[in-house]
């Protein structure tokens, strides 16, 4: 499972534009006497989709157990992020700036 929430954090750090090239797990020793730290490489076969179809299958479980299964899929997602990332990645417009008119004056 742990491979799926690396999969996960890497989609949406993709979509802001920050660039993955490998998913790596670090597991550290909880007590002293667990074995040392260790790196496990993500398999970069899987997906964002391999992601989503378990969480449909955990949704489905605790639906089936008439527990809570948190945000609805056919809810509309929240778009404030996809805004900002929009905002962000725009062209600067042309002309003066604040800057610019101040320096002339």
């Amino acid at each position: 499972m742990r491979f799926l929430q690396n999969v996960a954090y890497e989609h949406p750090a993709t979509r802001a534009g920050l660039p993955v090239e490998q998913g790596l797990i670090v597991r550290l020793p909880k007590l002293l006497g667990d074995p040392a730290w260790e790196v496990m490489l993500v398999p970069e076969e899987l997906r964002i989709e391999d992601f989503q179809a378990a969480l449909a299958l955990w949704r489905w479980q605790r639906l089936m157990d008439a527990r809570p299964v948190g945000h609805h899929p056919t809810e509309p997602p929240c778009r404030t992020c996809d805004a900002e990332l929009d905002a962000a990645r725009a062209p600067a417009t042309a002309g003066p700036t604040t800057l610019d008119a101040a320096t002339r004056g």
